[in-house]
């Protein structure tokens, strides 16, 4: 396996003037937008800030696509915006389910360490993989809780975001041959644009969640 490091190694070939990769930066502007149009639409501050930090870290997603800045700092702050973004998320369902165990609260706390930990000395696939499965966590521990109409819409983020991590996990492996094969496909849209498809249906499930509580 070649090594995978974020912005740098994502598959869409690095243009030397102008936007570093057009593309990709392009679907993640789309998806700032969603994030943006649903954050006016929500009225509770605990939504409010889970969607404000999903946008951040969509923000910096989507500039870390269009310039390329030597070293780790990209994926350091990104990664930072992500943990923030699934602390934010936890506080989201302790308010939906209006009480949190002291044991609940342990496991997040440790599952966060064990994030950070992992972030800084595994690959940073593995710190992917741990972001995406926290989140899921208390994504699944919302569902039982959810009206029925937006559990269906549950399902759809679980499996996007299983498709997610593969489709990066494909990247990583496959990911150098594939733009020496065709170097002008920007293969990594796919990626954003299942990106889009979670962020949506996230946004659709909990930007009014708290509303009738």
């Amino acid at each position: 396996m070649s090594l995978y490091n974020f912005p740098f190694n994502t598959c869409e070939k690095v243009q030397t003037h102008g936007i570093a990769q057009p593309y990709s930066a392009s679907i993640n502007i789309i998806t700032c937008c969603v994030l943006v149009y649903f954050l006016t639409k929500t009225k509770s501050k605990e939504v409010f800030l889970f969607l404000f930090l999903f946008l951040v870290f969509q923000i910096l997603h989507t500039f870390s696509h269009m310039i390329h800045i030597t070293g780790n700092i990209q994926r350091t702050l990104v990664h930072i915006l992500a943990v923030l973004t699934n602390i934010s998320f936890f506080y989201l369902y302790c308010s939906y389910a209006k009480s949190c165990s002291s044991r609940m609260w342990v496991l997040f706390t440790i599952a966060i360490i064990i994030d950070v930990y992992l972030f800084l000395t595994a690959s940073f696939l593995i710190s992917i993989l741990t972001t995406i499965f926290i989140f899921l966590v208390i994504l699944i521990h919302f569902y039982p809780l959810l009206p029925g109409e937006k559990k269906k819409y549950i399902w759809m983020v679980l499996v996007g975001s299983v498709v997610l991590f593969l489709t990066i996990f494909n990247e990583k492996v496959n990911g150098k041959k594939m733009l020496e094969s065709y170097p002008h496909v920007p293969f990594h849209i796919v990626v954003e644009i299942i990106g889009l498809f979670i962020v949506f249906y996230v946004c659709k499930v909990f930007y009014n969640v708290l509303d009738n509580k």
